[in-house]
């Protein structure tokens, strides 16, 4: 079965779908909007996808499949939308048919009531209105509405019919159309309909485009006629710019009237490809070369399945690590010791007389295996995909469940993790999970997780560990049994290592923020910054964007918390300022943290948020900013009390220690040392969808806030993207036997994005 790509956006897009399926090709039909997808119907060989492709998205959506051709059947309107089509099917080589829907007038449609005006583009025509009085009746669709709308700058004028789904209204909104002057309705609308419109909206101007009768343009110009309404119409642009980028009566392009001579081309496509083949097949002996990424479990040859045996016999050559190799029975001339994806590709496109081809990895190719980054390649690859390879994928035993059946433990409870050539957060995952598989490579890698582990069990972050492991599984040097830390220690056999990992099931664990202010080491070394007296507070880093004088040689920095942030003497030792449990879990909820987030706390302090954020982003990465030397010392030392392995710290002030740093995800500003609008410019320079939580205490830097998001852009300064609250915590205490509430500062919290 053939396979075809229809770019649709019209009536005819989807009626060509359904003629093509009936006829056997398989379609895969690419619509911009949900609205799209809905009214396609339901049909065997049809099948959807939904959003808006550039053409480099459309380029990799061609590779997915091996297509006959790629039809573009969008509006005669979305003339850039085609012209990207056109450059991504030459890029790809693809056969490339643009379906015209006709939208010539007809002579006695011109000469009707009232002669229709036409114009170029929608901004001509608005301008024409913007001259005149009266009403007008827009049926151009959602997406120039803004451009309309703005040229005429009064939008009591305007009545927008368009269809009813999200992305249209949200246009109208933004073009400024008053909500009972919007019309949402799916057409096809008689010469009634739009009467009726008509006269509900009072228009004396009916503004539309050249459609053509599938768009419904002759009913539109009756009922204009009709009602004695003048209309204004934007010529199509296929009809104006013959041969042009967008549009042209170029060889492979056919009108509605040519809805037939269409399809026979799509068959002539599809019989030259199978004339292709059987001239491929009798000088070649083969019609397609054939790449098999096969997992060969844990190196014993008595676990290869029938099936991997069989293609070893097959292959023309064999690719793996040399460990690996060794393992399998083949000829030796077979076998090349390459493992890396792009050293791979070279070697394939360099021979192309290799029609069966095989990739070895150890295990399973689906846990932790080098197939995955070959399986990206071919997909992304243009020069690969040409090759025209048929990929098979051949599982194996994993390591995984060999290690599980030796010690009679279920895999499908457990976390997998590797260490094995990556960063891995252990002691994150293990709280989360207690129960974890874990990869490792060599002695040096083994060390260092007993080092993890036996820290994590000392401070009680981890109890009740039992410890299983298994050494070169599968070899003659294969070792499994129960092991403690200790014991890990003495191990010095370089190799594969597989841990199971164990700890007492915890149905506490804690999945929100709200680590307890006192859990937090505090106290700084003497002869550090000493603390204000009474409800002031501090920020919870280093950096404010003000200061206040406490009647010493020391400034004390006021950006953000205040009496939110935890006291600064404990016992009559001094302390580093830290934002207190409520202010912290709120501002973290606000951030809206995910699992595999890069994290800025600029300002750390002692740490308290971004622990708090290491311990629930196990799989991403934390980075406190902090430039106090007192803070610094605390932050490592928080950071090593709560085995936080996520968690860098950077000794420096922002913005200029963050240049180096990966684009964040999320940011917290607890301090910004009046380098506020620095500090934002450099976040959403590294990522403009950036969500970023602010905290202060005075109405100075509350202003200083809204006046940096105001320089950076408008975008910022919408009402979804910008909210700002303040909140008031009063906490009780005990005072004898009686409990007084004792109220704290308020604080301003600012969320962006």
């Amino acid at each position: 079965m053939d396979s075809i790509f229809i770019f649709s956006g019209t009536t005819e897009g989807r009626e060509l779908s359904s003629l093509l399926a009936e006829r056997g090709y398989d379609c895969t039909v690419s619509v911009a909007t949900e609205y799209g997808c809905e009214v396609m119907e339901m049909q065997e060989g049809v099948s959807v996808r939904t959003g808006r492709l550039n053409q480099e998205q459309m380029c990799m959506n061609f590779r997915q499949k091996n297509y006959l051709c790629v039809i573009d059947a969008t509006h005669p309107f979305a003339g850039v939308v085609s012209a990207e089509i056109k450059r991504a099917c030459e890029q790809e080589g693809l056969p490339y048919l643009r379906f015209c829907r006709p939208t010539e007038w007809e002579s006695e449609e011109k000469t009707k009531g009232k002669p229709a005006l036409s114009f170029d583009t929608a901004g001509e025509a608005a301008s024409w209105l913007k001259a005149r009085e009266g009403k007008i009746l827009l049926t151009t669709g959602s997406k120039d509405l803004s451009l309309i709308a703005g040229v005429i700058a009064d939008p009591s004028r305007l009545y927008a019919r368009v269809l009813p789904g999200v992305e249209s209204l949200q246009a109208c909104e933004k073009a400024g159309i008053p909500k009972p002057q919007i019309i949402a309705c799916q057409g096809p609308f008689s010469v009634e309909m739009n009467t009726a419109l008509l006269h509900f909206s009072g228009a004396r101007y009916l503004l539309t485009k050249e459609t053509g009768r599938a768009g419904g343009f002759p009913e539109k110009l009756e009922a204009a006629y009709a009602c004695g309404v003048q209309p204004v119409v934007i010529r199509n642009p296929e009809n104006r710019d013959p041969g042009g980028e967008a549009g042209g009566t170029e060889k492979n392009q056919f009108s509605f009237s040519m809805f037939a001579a269409l399809i026979a081309e799509v068959d002539a496509l599809a019989r030259q490809r199978k004339e292709d083949a059987k001239v491929s097949t009798t000088t070649e002996g083969t019609l397609q070369r054939t790449l098999i990424l096969a997992g060969v479990g844990t190196g014993n040859s008595a676990q290869q399945t029938q099936e991997l045996v069989e293609a070893l016999a097959d292959a023309d050559v064999i690719f793996g690590a040399s460990r690996i190799l060794r393992s399998l029975r083949a000829p030796e001339e077979k076998k090349q010791a390459l493992y890396q994806a792009d050293r791979i590709r070279e070697e394939l496109i360099r021979h192309p007389e290799w029609k069966k081809v095989l990739v070895a990895y150890s295990g399973d190719t689906g846990f932790y295996s080098g197939a995955q980054s070959l399986l990206k390649l071919l997909h992304t690859d243009a020069e690969l995909f040409k090759s025209g390879f048929e990929v098979k994928v051949l599982c194996g035993i994993s390591s995984v469940q060999y290690l599980a059946s030796k010690i009679g433990k279920p895999w499908q409870e457990a976390k997998f993790l590797s260490m094995h050539g990556r960063r891995g957060n252990l002691i994150g995952n293990l709280l989360r999970y207690p129960k974890c598989f874990l990869l490792l490579e060599g002695c040096k890698q083994l060390r260092a997780c007993a080092l993890m582990l036996q820290e994590a069990m000392e401070k009680g972050v981890v109890r009740g560990l039992h410890i299983y492991f298994g050494y070169q599984l599968g070899s003659a040097e294969e070792e499994t049994g129960v092991v403690t830390v200790e014991e890990l220690f003495g191990r010095t056999a370089e190799g594969l290592y597989l841990l199971y990992l164990e700890t007492e099931e915890d149905d506490r664990q804690i999945l929100t923020p709200g680590i307890p202010d006192a859990a937090f080491i505090r106290q700084m070394a003497e002869g550090n910054a000493v603390a204000t007296e009474g409800n002031a507070g501090t920020t919870e880093g280093s950096s404010g964007s003000g200061t206040i004088e406490n009647g010493s040689s020391h400034s004390v920095s006021i950006e953000s918390g205040s009496s939110c942030l935890a006291p600064f003497e404990t016992g009559g030792r001094r302390t580093v300022p830290m934002t207190k449990a409520e202010i912290r879990m709120l501002a973290l909820c606000k951030l809206h943290l995910t699992e595999r987030a890069v994290f800025y706390d600029i300002g750390g302090g002692s740490g308290s948020v971004s622990i708090e954020a290491a311990r629930l982003c196990i799989e991403g990465r934390v980075y406190s900013v902090e430039q106090r030397a007192d803070a610094l010392d605390l932050l490592r030392r928080n950071k090593e009390r709560f085995c936080c392995e996520n968690l860098e710290i950077v000794a420096g002030s922002a913005p200029e220690s963050l240049t180096l740093l990966p684009a964040p995800t999320h940011v917290f500003i607890g301090g910004s040392d009046g380098k506020l609008m620095e500090i934002l410019q450099t976040v959403m320079q590294k990522n403009k969808d950036v969500r970023i939580v602010i905290t202060c205490v005075t109405l100075e830097t509350l202003a200083e806030v809204q006046k940096a998001l105001a320089q950076i852009g408008k975008d910022w300064r919408e009402k979804d993207r910008v909210e700002i609250i303040q909140v008031a915590v009063t906490k009780a205490r005990a005072v004898g036997r009686y409990h007084l509430f004792r109220a704290q500062d308020p604080v301003f919290m600012i969320t962006v994005g």
